[in-house]
C-alpha cells in the first residue's frame, strides 16, 4: 500500500487548474495509491471529488466517513444545509458555531466516538471468525522486489545529472569550481592555523625553530594569548617552601627565562593583550571591508 500526505494550497490558481490538480490527485488514488490530502475551503465542484472526508474542531473528530453522508448527519443534528449552498462553507459554518458550543461539540464527538466503536466491534467479530491457525502453519516464502536495481538506478540517476549538466553547463561548472574552491580555502585555513598553533611556543621551543620560519611567530595569535596564560601562571612562582628545603631546583621566573618570554615590567605581560587586539580591529576591518565590496548599499 501506497500512503502519500499532502498539504496542498490551491490559493492563487484558476478554477481551471485546482480542477486539473484534484483530478490528478484522484486519477493516482484509483491506481491504489491512498491520498491523505489537506485543502482549505474548497469549491464545491472539488469538494465532490473525495472519496472520504474528516472534519476536526479544536483536536476533536466530529465527522469522519463518505463525502454523500456529510450533509444528512449534520442535518440530523439540527444543521441544516440551503440548497445552492458550497458544501465545504457549509461545513466550515458548522464547524465554528459548533466551537462556540463546547456542549454540542462533545455531543457531536461523543456521536462519532459510539460510531467509531461500533466499527471496531464488527471487525472483531470478523477477526475472531478468521481461522488463525492454518495462517500460522502457512509457511511460504515471500520475496520482495525493488522497483529498481542499485545498478538501474546508478544509471539513472547518472543519466539525469549528465543530462542537467549538459543542458544548463554554467550551473555545472559554478558547482564544480564552488566545490573546488572551498575544498582548497578549508585546507590552507587548516594549514595556517596548524603552523601557527605549533610556532605558539606552546609545542615547540621557538629558539629551536628554523630562523626562515622563525617570523610566523609574530602573527601568530596563538603565541600572544599564549604568553598571557604561562606569564601570569609562573611569574613570581615558587615551588618550594623555605621552611622544607633551603634548595629550590627552578622557580617560576626561571622557567621564563629558559622559554625566551620578558617579564619584568607589567608592560611585558599587557603588549600581548594590546597585540590580540590590534590583530582583532585588524580582522574586523578587513571582513568589514569585504562586505562592503560584496553587497554595496544602493
Amino acid at each position: 500500500m501506497y500512503i502519500q500526505c499532502m498539504i496542498v494550497s490551491l490559493i492563487g490558481l484558476d478554477a481551471s487548474t485546482a480542477s486539473n490538480v484534484m483530478n490528478c490527485l484522484k486519477d493516482l488514488s484509483r491506481r491504489g495509491r491512498t491520498v491523505i490530502f489537506s485543502i482549505h475551503q474548497p469549491r464545491s465542484s472539488i469538494f465532490k471529488i473525495f472519496d472520504t472526508v474528516m472534519f476536526m474542531c479544536k483536536g476533536r473528530c466530529v465527522y469522519h466517513g463518505s463525502i454523500k453522508d456529510v450533509i444528512p448527519y449534520f442535518a440530523r443534528h439540527g444543521y441544516q444545509c440551503e440548497p445552492y449552498e458550497n458544501p465545504a462553507d457549509y461545513v466550515l459554518d458548522v464547524l465554528i458555531d459548533v466551537s462556540r458550543k463546547p456542549e454540542i461539540l462533545i455531543r457531536l464527538n461523543n456521536l462519532y466516538n459510539i460510531t467509531h466503536v461500533d466499527l471496531s466491534a464488527l471487525v472483531h467479530r470478523q477477526d475472531s471468525s478468521i481461522n488463525h491457525e492454518n495462517i500460522e502453519h502457512e509457511r511460504r516464502k515471500y520475496k520482495v522486489k525493488a522497483a529498481r536495481s542499485v545498478g538501474a538506478e546508478i544509471f539513472y540517476l547518472s543519466q539525469r545529472t549528465l543530462r542537467n549538466a549538459m543542458r544548463n553547463p554554467a550551473l555545472a561548472l559554478s558547482q564544480t569550481l564552488a566545490s573546488i574552491i572551498i575544498a582548497v580555502a578549508l585546507i590552507v585555513v587548516i594549514l595556517v592555523l596548524v603552523i601557527m598553533m605549533m610556532l605558539s611556543g606552546f609545542l615547540i621551543d621557538l629558539p629551536s625553530v628554523f630562523i626562515w620560519l622563525s617570523w610566523i611567530q609574530w602573527i601568530s595569535a596563538f603565541r600572544y594569548a599564549s604568553n598571557v596564560l604561562t606569564i601570569n601562571e609562573f611569574q613570581g612562582l615558587i615551588f618550594c617552601l623555605p621552611n622544607q628545603t633551603d634548595f629550590c631546583p627552578m622557580t617560576g621566573d626561571e622557567i621564563l627565562d629558559k622559554r625566551g618570554l620578558a617579564h619584568s615590567n607589567a608592560w611585558d605581560l599587557w603588549k600581548n593583550f594590546f597585540a590580540l587586539t590590534v590583530m582583532a580591529l585588524l580582522l574586523f576591518i578587513l571582513a568589514y571591508i569585504q562586505l562592503i565590496r560584496i553587497k554595496k548599499p544602493k
